[in-house]
């Protein structure tokens, strides 16, 4: 069966999302402190399986700073947050069918100055993992053979200094989802950290696509360049 080339975007995009997300808990509760190797790994791996078919976001901050340099159109921007947001949602529920629901959602302390620490780590390392991912794949240098390995090696980087008591996701799509099955069940939400989760990521997203568009003379004279017409799909 022939999907068309936007389906096949979307399914890409839901299965390397969910493979994502679904890795992050799984690791975390079999080898603990050293989950942010297998992680990096699927994330590299995935990367390279998909990337020619959906650009390999995997996470609504990417997603947004994507759309912020103008890689792809509003239409695909928002059909790819809601795939991503739905395939976070499928693998909390199929975590929750293997394994003890709890330990997929972050414990967190009710100390608000944790969340705000919390808040202030997610911006900086989706900062780094931004940057990572629109130098490695949007770039001048997007056709080379690392790009899998540096968005990878980036996010190992950056889990190892989350901390300890932390499910570490950068990516508000496994938060979202977790926090949408609670709510389905009925169980209480915790809205104090929509903030850590959403915000704190999508502002770490946008700064590292400005940033990006400061440091990438190239493209931003090829953009002026009045022979230069951008395809947008």
């Amino acid at each position: 069966m022939m999907l068309s080339k936007v389906l096949t975007q979307l399914l890409a995009e839901f299965l390397g999302t969910f493979f994502f997300i679904l890795t992050i808990p799984l690791t975390y509760h079999g080898v603990g402190l050293l989950s942010p190797l297998p992680i990096g790994m699927m994330l590299s791996a995935l990367c390279f399986a998909l990337r020619y078919i959906s650009g390999a976001h995997f996470n609504p901050a990417i997603t947004f700073a994507v759309f912020i340099i103008r890689e792809i159109s509003s239409v695909r921007f928002i059909a790819y947050i809601l795939v991503q947001i739905l395939a976070g949602l499928m693998a909390a529920i199929y975590l929750s069918l293997i394994r003890e629901p709890a330990i997929y959602l972050m414990e967190m302390n009710s100390d608000i100055l944790i969340i705000w620490r919390l808040a202030f780590w997610e911006f900086v390392y989706v900062f780094s993992l931004t940057c990572t991912v629109l130098h490695a794949s949007h770039s001048e240098q997007k056709v080379n053979d690392f790009y899998g390995i540096s968005i990878g090696m980036s996010f190992i980087s950056a889990a190892f200094t989350s901390p300890a008591q932390f499910i570490t996701f950068l990516n508000p799509a496994g938060i979202i989802g977790a926090t949408l099955l609670d709510w389905f069940e009925g169980n209480p939400v915790d809205f104090r950290f929509f903030f850590v989760s959403l915000i704190a990521p999508m502002g770490g997203a946008f700064t590292g696509s400005i940033f990006y568009q400061i440091l990438d003379t190239e493209n931003h004279d090829r953009r002026r360049s009045p022979n230069h017409i951008r395809m947008v799909y």
